[in-house]
Parts: C-alpha cells; structure tokens; sequence
C-alpha cells in the first residue's frame, strides 16, 4: 500500500520510509494485534504533531515521516510488554 502511495503521490513521503513500515508493521504485529494498532495511533499522532511543527516553520515544509515512524512503533511495543 505504501508504494502504491508512492507512486501516485511520490512527494507523500521517501522510499526510506516505505522500506521502514513493513519491518516497523511485523515488529508491531509479533507481539500482538493489539500493539499494532496502538502502533498506528501512535504514529500518526506523532505525525500531525510533525506536520503542525512543520506548517508552523515557514522555512521548510518537509515533513519528517521516520522517526515519528519508529518512535511510535517502539513505544507501542514498551507499553505492550
């Protein structure tokens, strides 16, 4: 789905972050359905806090898609555990 995404829309996000979400997606998932969709939530909180930092920066309007990625896959796993 991811590359599917960007392909349609290649400024959405990198190819780093497409190879990222399915080793992010099957850490996520072994410990459990449940950290997986907290994994989701995570995430895109931390990328609407990514992207309203990034609209507020009139310098760039790149938004960092990978450590909010992998911040909030890890944390979805602690709390899991």
């Amino acid at each position: 789905m991811a590359v599917g995404l960007l392909l349609v829309v290649p400024a959405a996000f990198g190819w780093g972050d497409v190879k990222l979400l399915p080793s992010l997606a099957a850490a996520t998932s072994f410990v459990g359905w449940q950290c997986f969709a907290l994994g989701i939530g995570l995430c895109s909180v931390l990328l609407l806090v990514s992207a309203v930092t990034a609209a507020l920066d009139r310098r760039s309007g790149d938004v960092p898609y990978g450590p909010a990625l992998v911040l909030g896959s890890l944390t979805a796993i602690v709390l899991a555990l």
